[in-house]
């Protein structure tokens, strides 16, 4: 999920005895909770990597919230009740959502007679509404290239992905801002990536799909010791460490994808 709601008031009647610092663990946790839309793990190490605790102040922090607002139930993972009641819902609209498409691209799909059929079929008994068809501007075969291809992908999910890079590649450089320029460079990669372009690689048509696929993607990256900074620079310069801006370049991306940067000594 791109965003969640936010109650003000309830936030500050359930969180009243939250120190600062817990505040801040206790909202890492629930946008990883939502980035990911999936419960937290009940390993309490990798919940300190979830909220970037390293001193034990930190660590402790982590400990008293999750007992709190993420209780381990009989799946063996974490859960926020909240949490999973707003995932629920936003999943339910984005199944309603594509319900819609699906019957709309049906009817652009249907024969010139069935499309006449059916619009006269709604223009019956209302006397202010033309008797004429409306001319559809969409062709079925329009209409086929969009459905199949990355026209149908959903928007890219900026927020998730940097949020994975950071879950994932902890040696890269950090994010600190997404200016327009590098939302654009990943949104590009995004589209690009969802075609079939490679021997092997079968695109995506959903962000789930998408994000799997971009999960594989920091995960290849990760195995790699020119880009986390463990090869040594040369000419006595510091080891290069990759950023999630140069990461979508086109260019940087393609090479990584080729394995130019796995093929260390």
């Amino acid at each position: 999920m791109n965003f969640y709601k936010h109650f003000l008031g309830d936030y500050a009647r359930d969180t009243a005895s939250l120190s600062a610092l817990e505040h801040g663990v206790y909202r890492l946790m629930l946008d990883s909770y939502y980035a990911t839309e999936k419960p937290l793990p009940s390993d309490v190490a990798e919940l300190y990597l979830i909220a970037k605790a390293r001193t034990p102040g930190e660590r402790k922090a982590v400990e008293k919230v999750a007992d709190r607002f993420f209780k381990i139930n009989g799946d063996g993972t974490r859960h926020n009740q909240r949490a999973d009641l707003e995932i629920a819902e936003a999943r339910a609209k984005s199944e309603k959502a594509k319900g819609s498409a699906e019957r709309r691209w049906s009817k652009a799909d249907a024969p010139p007679d069935a499309q006449r059929s059916d619009m006269h079929s709604h223009s019956d008994g209302n006397a202010s509404q033309s008797q004429k068809p409306e001319r559809s501007t969409t062709s079925p075969a329009t209409a086929g290239e969009a459905r199949g291809g990355a026209a149908s992908l959903p928007d890219c999910p900026h927020e998730q992905i940097v949020a994975m890079y950071h879950e994932l590649l902890q040696a890269c450089t950090r994010v600190e801002k997404w200016t327009t320029a590098r939302q654009q460079a990943l949104r590009a990669r995004w589209r690009d990536e969802a075609l079939p372009n490679r021997e092997k690689h079968r695109g995506y048509r959903t962000v789930e799909e998408g994000l799997a696929y971009w999960r594989r993607f920091f995960a290849w990256v990760n195995e790699s010791k020119f880009l986390t900074g463990k090869a040594p620079g040369r000419d006595g310069k510091p080891p290069f460490v990759a950023s999630l801006p140069w990461l979508v370049k086109a260019e940087n991306f393609a090479k990584v994808i080729e394995g130019n940067f796995h093929r260390e000594g």
